[in-house]
């Protein structure tokens, strides 16, 4: 077997962003961009409360993986 990865994908989608201030808008980028990461560190947390666990090795082995260019959060796991 061979390492398990799962991807979930979401649009976020933001208008108006050229009327906003630059410290605005980078806050905003900032703000999203924190969003993304906690909620790839909650489904590590959730992976590790419901999988099974005999060894630990499994439940050790379980990350998530932010793609920052693309906002984007993979979560998988490197263990059989």
């Amino acid at each position: 077997m061979g390492q398990v990865r799962i991807e979930v994908a979401t649009t976020i989608e933001l208008e108006d962003l050229d009327e906003l201030p630059d410290e605005q808008s980078q806050a905003l980028e900032e703000d999203v961009h924190n969003i993304v990461e906690t909620a790839g560190d909650n489904m590590v947390s959730y992976a590790q409360g419901i999988v099974p666990v005999r060894t630990g090795n499994l439940m050790a082995s379980i990350f998530s993986d932010l793609d920052e260019d693309n906002l984007a959060v993979t979560l998988g796991a490197t263990a059989d």
